[in-house]
This record gives structure tokens, C-alpha cells and sequence, in this order.
């Protein structure tokens, strides 16, 4: 949902039961994880997924997004879901999908206040305790990886793990994010001109 500061002009902008980390690029367009409307979220929302008939499409379904977030989404999966970074228009229904053959994990995106075409995000640590920050072109589809960091494998997919959250100065000029790359939690500054 999006609306204004003062609570009205709630307008539902995703309706497909499947959002997670976003960010504002600017006044009118988000740039966010999620799902879009597709066949199988018709059917959650309609009730019909809970049929007997259907309860083996559940479990298949099921395996297809296992581990997504960490092995990336693939074309099967994303037509399945719906999944992909998406470019919304707030008050409308118009939006744009990031193929997953670009990007095929969710990350926590960040925007940089300098330059609409350039994102920011992250991935979950693989299954080698490695995440990775990454530099996303809107304009020309480019993926830059800026670094590769370690996880603590113990604490991979637990309540203490350590996500990057990378995030742009408002000057656009530094790059931070939280890591447990040393061995203990801290915060990472890199300086763009050195990316």
C-alpha cells in the first residue's frame, strides 16, 4: 500500500500476496521484490488452492521457491511466483519486471539520491557463507558486482545472521553496509569512486 504522510489516499499497490524489500526511486515509483499477479496467486486469493484436487500443485510449488532466496530464482520458478525485482507506478497499475535472467535473488535495494538509474542491493549469503553487493543499472541493464563478503555459516538462515543492507550516503559519494565478513558484527564503508 502506499498514501500520504497524513494517512489518506490509501491506494493498494501490489496485490499479489507476495512483497518484500523495496525502496522509494522517487516521488512516483518504487523499485521493490514481489510478485506480480499471476495464476496461482489468483488461486490463493480465491480460496480455490486449498481444493483437495490442487494440494499436489502445493507441494510442487513449494519445491520450485525452496531456496530462492539463496540459489536465485529461475524462469520456471519466477513464472510460477511471479518474483522479480519490479519497477511499480504509485496510484497505478503499471509496472516494469527486472528479468531474472538479470537479477535472481531478493536484496535489500537502495537508491541513489544522485542518479535514478543507479540501484543498490544485495544477496543472501549462498551456500558457501558468501553475500554479495551489487550495482544495477536501470537504464542499461548492467549488474556490477562491487564485493563479496563472508557469512558466519552458523548463522546463515537464523535470527542473529547478518544481512548487508547496503545503503547509499545522500551525497551518493559512500556505500555502506552491516557484515560479519571479520568474524564479528560491523559496518563496511566504501567510497564509490574506489568501486
Amino acid at each position: 500500500y502506499t498514501c500520504n504522510h497524513d494517512g489518506s489516499n490509501l491506494y493498494l499497490l501490489n496485490d499479489s500476496g507476495r512483497m518484500s524489500h523495496f525502496c522509494w526511486i522517487n516521488d512516483a515509483q518504487i523499485f521493490g521484490w514481489g510478485g506480480s499477479i499471476n495464476s496461482f496467486s489468483s488461486l490463493k486469493q480465491s480460496g480455490l488452492i486449498s481444493h483437495p484436487f490442487l494440494s499436489p500443485f502445493k507441494s510442487l510449488y513449494k519445491k520450485l521457491v525452496h531456496s530462492n532466496a539463496v540459489d536465485g530464482h529461475n524462469s520456471l520458478s519466477s513464472m510460477v511466483t511471479g518474483d522479480s525485482y519490479i519497477i511499480f507506478n504509485d496510484l497505478s497499475k503499471n509496472f516494469e519486471k527486472i528479468s531474472v535472467k538479470i537479477i535472481n535473488k531478493d536484496g535489500h535495494p537502495s537508491y541513489n539520491h544522485n542518479n535514478e538509474n543507479l540501484v543498490l542491493t544485495d544477496t543472501y549469503p549462498d551456500k558457501n557463507s558468501k553475500a554479495s553487493i551489487f550495482l544495477y543499472n536501470i537504464k542499461n541493464k548492467d549488474v556490477t558486482i562491487l564485493d563479496t563478503l563472508n557469512s558466519l555459516p552458523h548463522t546463515d538462515n537464523t535470527e542473529f545472521r547478518c544481512d548487508l543492507h547496503p545503503k547509499w550516503s545522500f551525497s551518493g559519494k559512500y556505500i555502506s553496509i552491516d557484515t560479519l565478513d571479520c568474524g564479528s558484527r560491523g559496518i563496511y564503508v566504501y567510497e564509490k569512486t574506489s568501486l
